[in-house]
């Protein structure tokens, strides 16, 4: 396992990384920019990511993102390429094969960061054509990276990443967290705001002793 050191007053992967390494990272934490430092840098990128939602929010937040996903057509995508000189593209798993046969030499010309890849796992037993579509075409480029703050068992990994060379990051101050109970009538609501206010702070969220969501 290859050791990435954080600096000791480093928030975020940006902070000290300006790339990411060929092969699986670890980031021991979540809602340190690992998508930004893609969508940021001075390379051409692609980024995987599981849902619509998240590419929908990285938009709203990136003026320079490209989402592809659903009824998005090449004709847009042809026109973003000739309007912005670095591309950031965000595209669901789904989506990612079809988006490769849009784009010339993708394989050569982006490199490709798949984002919380640990969901290849979870979903394959009711994704697994996108999934194989996924680890397929993702494994073609000569630069890749699989992130996550909960990477796959060894054991349970995809045999298509067993070659990957392995990295994590060594936090100064990891973030411990402790759980606390919430009580209420109506579980499906007091998630669903719970869920709406992580999302508004950047997925983040910290509770209080009393188990209540911090206002």
């Amino acid at each position: 396992m290859n050791q990435i050191l954080a600096p000791k007053e480093a928030q975020r992967i940006s902070d000290f990384m300006q790339e990411f390494p060929n092969g699986i990272l670890n980031k021991k934490e979540t809602g340190v920019g690992a998508t930004h430092l893609a969508i940021t840098n001075n390379q051409a990128y692609i980024i995987c990511v599981p849902t619509i939602e998240l590419i929908e929010n990285k938009m709203y937040q990136h003026s320079n993102l490209f989402g592809v996903y659903g009824s998005v057509s090449k004709d847009e995508l042809d026109s973003y390429l000739q309007e912005v000189e670095i591309p950031k593209i965000m595209v669901t798993y789904n989506s990612l094969p079809k988006l490769v046969s849009w784009l010339e030499n993708p394989h050569t010309t982006y490199r490709i960061m798949v984002d919380e890849y640990h969901s290849v796992l979870s979903d394959y037993s009711y994704r697994d054509e996108a999934i194989e579509g996924l680890l397929d075409e993702s494994l073609r480029f000569s630069h890749k990276c699989f992130v996550s703050a909960t990477p796959i068992n060894p054991k349970y990994c995809p045999p298509q990443l067993d070659s990957l060379e392995q990295y994590e990051i060594i936090w100064d101050t990891p973030t411990k967290i402790k759980p606390y109970r919430y009580k209420t009538n109506k579980p499906f609501l007091a998630v669903s705001n719970i869920i709406k206010k992580s999302k508004s702070n950047n997925y983040k969220l910290i509770t209080r002793a009393t188990g209540k969501e911090e206002e």
